[in-house]
């Protein structure tokens, strides 16, 4: 059987050096599955000037204070990921960013973070569940894979395909339900 997965990187890989060294190993040992590591976009804030984050527990103290080591031996691991197993990152923009994307100063910090990932790494494409989104990265030259959620039916996902039927995407990712009725997905 040959298969292939998105791999998610956790925030907790940086716990300590042995968590480190055997999510590489455990990388390396699979990495024929692997067609991308995973993660979400993380903290963007135009105070920063530093970005590899992503849940809100594990950027800020019990005083909400950024912790910023945190935040860089995050990124520091997932450089350190991507150089031991050459592989490229998908990047996730899900609706927890979608009350910003009516804003351009917020659509600005979100650019300068996809910049900041694609000099570091080779960004395979950016999952989105929010279509408003499509046209933001094909103008940046971003390979854009739609994710559908919890809410969505076939009908929601036949008028969205039908909506953007010019978008070029590079997957779509399946929630449960819809995987589990491959007849119906599969006419498209």
């Amino acid at each position: 059987m040959n298969y292939r997965i998105e791999f998610p990187i956790s925030n907790y890989v940086v716990e300590n050096e042995k968590t480190l060294s055997a999510y590489i190993d455990t990388t390396l040992k699979y990495k024929e599955h692997i067609s991308s590591l995973y993660f979400p976009l993380g903290h963007v804030s135009p105070s920063l000037d530093f970005w590899g984050i992503r849940a809100p527990h594990f950027a800020y103290d019990q005083q909400h204070q950024l912790i910023r080591e945190n935040i860089i031996s995050w990124e520091n691991a997932v450089h350190e990921i991507v150089e031991y197993t050459g592989l490229p990152v998908t990047i996730l923009l899900n609706n927890t960013y979608s009350p910003h994307f009516a804003d351009p100063d917020s659509l600005a910090l979100i650019s300068r973070k996809l910049e900041f990932y694609r000099k570091r790494f080779r960004v395979k494409q950016i999952t989105i569940s929010d279509t408003q989104l499509i046209p933001f990265l094909h103008d940046r030259d971003f390979p854009v894979c739609l994710s559908t959620n919890s809410h969505t039916s076939i009908a929601d996902l036949d008028r969205i395909l039908y909506l953007n039927r010019n978008a070029d995407f590079s997957g779509i990712v399946l929630q449960r339900d819809l995987n589990r009725r491959p007849k119906h997905v599969l006419r498209w």
